[in-house]
């Protein structure tokens, strides 16, 4: 289809602070996801242990499993663009595939298309990976007890985060606009009377980029720590409810190696309140001024 003869309204394209924020709010949503994942999983097989273990003594099937999880992961994010490229050739578009990193922050994939869409049209586009494969993922995990998919799954769920930005924007239009994708943003077309009235930074989305920097801050230092405590000699280190969620790290070394865990939370508490505390400050000094997206 040929670009459209109507107006332009609006370009987006992703700029470096909002990459960072697709991180932060990524990160929130995949590990939000995880929990609500894994809790689900939980209620329906009655196994409710959600501590992560890594023992010193088991390193072989935990890089076997951490593999799976891994090839899981990529697949899903490949069948996530070949999805959006299934709704693309519905509404008549060619789609090219590829992937890049934004501003050495945001890695990504993409499915892209120079076909024009309605409004609805690219919001079923962006939608479709986030909707079938949750909705298919998800009865699979259940039914075949398979509770690693809640890994890959989660993942798409926050690697949705563009999709459901872009979603946010056009919403913000009527229905007859016209949408062409940009590989990391989009254009809209249409009549002058439909620009929209920017919408102001909230205190919640601050919120949100806070706590998911945290918590992916936290999550990589739970990770790193069993093994730096280990090569510095330390014998034991709790700190938290020992046992519970709310444990935020676990350790023990002896002769025959060391174990750590944490809980889930732990590290989603903690990061929430750096997230809330970022978000009142950075949230509180955007009052007032426009905020393209």
């Amino acid at each position: 289809m040929t670009l459209s003869s109507r107006s332009p309204l609006t370009t987006f394209t992703v700029s470096r602070q909002t990459a960072i924020e697709w991180t932060g709010i990524g990160t929130a949503g995949f590990v939000a996801a995880l929990f609500a994942l894994t809790g689900l999983y939980a209620l329906v097989t009655g196994n409710t242990d959600l501590s992560v273990t890594i023992d010193a003594d088991n390193l072989g099937n935990a890089a076997a499993g951490v593999g799976v999880v891994l090839l899981l992961s990529v697949g899903t994010i490949v069948v996530h663009e070949l999805l959006h490229g299934v709704a693309m050739k519905r509404y008549g578009g060619k789609p090219r595939y590829g992937a890049g990193v934004a501003y050495f922050v945001l890695p990504y994939a993409y499915a892209t298309t120079d076909t024009e869409f309605t409004r609805n049209q690219f919001i079923v586009v962006a939608l479709t990976p986030l909707v079938v494969i949750t909705a298919v993922g998800v009865p699979l995990m259940l039914l075949l007890d398979l509770p690693v998919l809640a890994v890959p799954l989660a993942l798409n769920i926050g690697g949705a985060v563009g999709d459901l930005w872009m979603v946010r924007i056009l919403l913000r239009y009527p229905a007859d606009v016209d949408v062409v994708d940009d590989v990391t943003g989009l254009r809209v077309f249409g009549d002058a009377e439909h620009v929209p009235v920017d919408s102001p930074r909230t205190v919640l989305r601050s919120s949100l980029v806070g706590f998911g920097v945290a918590l992916g801050l936290f999550v990589l230092a739970a990770m790193l720590a069993p093994m730096l405590l280990d090569i510095a000699g330390v014998t034991s280190l709790t700190i938290g409810p020992a046992g519970t969620l709310w444990n935020l790290l676990q350790f023990e070394s002896g002769p025959d190696g060391f174990s750590s865990s944490f809980g889930l939370g732990g590290l989603l508490g903690l990061s929430a309140v750096v997230g809330l505390a970022y978000g009142l400050l950075a949230g509180g000094r955007g009052r007032g001024r426009g905020h393209t997206a």
